[in-house]
């Protein structure tokens, strides 16, 4: 009979699988949904071609950088947002650690051409990332990210409302609440900006956060990054940590892996509520 560690690391493969399986089909029946060369524009520019083939047949790039001299993010959309999510941090010192990701989606035929009002609804609807799970590295196994995840009225009475889901998200700020597997209790500080192609929201700690009983990250020396671009054949995102915490290499170790988890979980999160809604 299987032993549990080893059911547990195969279905942390399926969840992989299965992202895996949904780009690959989307290349098989749809190889015409290829950017142009107009499009290459929104892309950074200090992507290479190679990346840039990476990208489009895969599904996905990522990218993660620590301890360097000038750390700065070398996968983002080449866009107005895209500066904007480039030009947040709101740190006491510069971080010492980020993590990105770039996803390109292909659209099948009959979903909306434009779609950005959907992802901006979706990416305000934290209350719905409660529960969402990860593969633990560190643990060998399946757990739960977010064991609360909810909107809250602000950072002092933490009192849960109704996630920010029917109101303009031109220019909007709200708060988040959640339990996460890793940082325990976070409040963060979500800005929301939306245009008519694109969202961007971007998260950083209005508190500090504990490792055990050590205050690991300040106040404002977190932030992540969400960021989609509409392009009519097809959706591109971009998922953007930053972080400073001491330099010990406990913390180094726990990030690291902590992060490409989350971004994993994260945007899983979101293409299964973006394929269920064109389902529906």
């Amino acid at each position: 009979m299987m032993n549990t560690k080893k059911r547990l690391w195969q279905r942390a493969k399926g969840y992989l699988f299965g992202l895996s399986l949904f780009f690959i089909v989307s290349n098989i029946f749809g190889q015409e949904i290829q950017p142009s060369s107009e499009d290459r524009i929104y892309f950074c520019p200090e992507l290479s071609a190679e990346l840039f083939s990476d990208l489009v047949q895969n599904g996905r790039i990522d990218r993660m950088e620590y301890k360097g001299d000038n750390i700065t993010p070398k996968l983002y959309i080449n866009s107005p947002l895209g500066e904007y999510v480039r030009e947040v941090w709101q740190g006491s010192d510069d971080p010492v650690f980020i993590a990105e990701s770039l996803f390109f989606l292909p659209k099948d035929e009959g979903w909306a051409n434009n779609d950005i009002s959907l992802i901006s609804k979706i990416i305000r609807s934290v209350s719905t990332m409660e529960g969402i799970e990860y593969y633990s590295n560190s643990n060998q196994k399946i757990e739960t990210l977010y064991k609360k995840s909810y909107t809250i009225n602000n950072p002092d009475d933490k009192k849960k409302i109704p996630d920010k889901t029917d109101v303009d998200a031109t220019n909007l700020t709200t708060y988040v609440y959640q339990e996460d597997n890793s940082f325990g209790k976070t409040v963060y500080q979500a800005d929301i900006r939306q245009t008519e192609n694109e969202v961007a929201m971007v998260l950083h700690n209005v508190e500090p956060i504990k490792f055990g009983f050590i205050n690991a990250v300040k106040k404002n020396n977190l932030s992540i990054s969400f960021h989609f671009l509409d392009k009519g054949d097809f959706i591109v995102t971009y998922i953007y940590a930053q972080i400073k915490f001491p330099a010990l290499s406990i913390f180094e170790n726990k990030v690291s892996e902590s992060f490409r988890a989350r971004i994993d979980a994260i945007y899983n999160w979101f293409l299964d509520f973006y394929l269920k809604e064109n389902k529906d």
